[in-house]
């Protein structure tokens, strides 16, 4: 009888090791000069006179200013996003860095416009809320290949057919802030597997940004469960069988 017990309960911990959902945190750091406009992608506002015209002495739109923002990572190596192990992606972030040599501002970067009179006109960079964190999808790691987008909303990776045809700046980076629950599945296109996510900070001169000032963002990855294989059960049912020829044996 101790035998079987032995063999139900581990039944009960293989069952739950296969069935339980897997949670992968990473803590990534946004550095006040990680920049996401640093290479040319193919943003429209790469070119000299294409830049933002509220940002003074400023026409190559952050081209090649403070560094070249990076992927999450984990343990040292880029981290894939892949379409079919991420059921929920969530992002938190905190923390402040001080932008334009004086003010202070959070993650969401409206914050520093609206209360404390930052020198940048309407506050917003490229569309977005100047200095606060924003995101990329890229179909790479090593640089950023971004994912493109077409006016009914639907995902497009470079090779794809229409790919080049795609307004450019439908492939724009997204606002983050302070996080949220991010729809992973909006994001991919159905021609890749894997996605890699860049973030930085929405600015148009990083020349005054302090480089050791960061933001701290965890990210929460939510895998589905998976189902226990039938190789697992039939092991099981081999080895209660065991244990109950074992059991008659004793008793004769």
């Amino acid at each position: 009888m101790k035998n079987l017990k032995w063999v139900l309960g581990s039944l009960l911990i293989v069952s739950a090791s296969f069935s339980q959902a897997a949670i992968i945190e990473i803590e990534h750091k946004i550095y006040s000069v990680d920049n996401l406009y640093y290479t040319d992608w193919g943003h429209w506002w790469a070119q000299a006179g294409d830049g933002d015209v509220l940002v003074p002495n400023n026409n190559d739109g952050a081209l090649g200013d403070g560094q070249a923002a990076r992927y999450l990572s984990l343990n040292g190596s880029a981290f894939g996003f892949s379409r079919s192990q991420i059921q929920s992606l969530t992002i938190s972030v905190t923390g402040s860095v001080v932008d334009n040599g004086a003010y202070a501002t959070s993650a969401t970067g409206n914050d520093c416009y609206i209360n404390l009179g930052c020198n940048f006109n309407d506050g917003y960079f490229h569309g977005l809320p100047a200095y606060s964190v924003i995101g990329l999808w890229s179909t790479t790691s090593d640089t950023i290949t971004p994912v493109k987008y077409d006016d009914f909303g639907n995902a497009y990776a470079a090779g794809d057919a229409g790919y080049d045809d795609l307004p450019a700046t439908t492939s724009s980076p997204f606002f983050i802030g302070n996080g949220g629950v991010l729809n992973f599945a909006a994001f991919i296109p159905d021609s890749v597997e894997t996605l890699y996510l860049f973030l930085g900070e929405n600015d148009g001169i990083f020349s005054d940004n302090n480089p050791n000032e960061f933001y701290s963002a965890l990210i929460r990855i939510e895998t589905p469960e998976v189902p226990v294989p039938a190789s697992a059960w039939l092991m099981g049912s081999a080895l209660i069988g065991l244990s109950a020829v074992a059991r008659r044996r004793r008793i004769a």
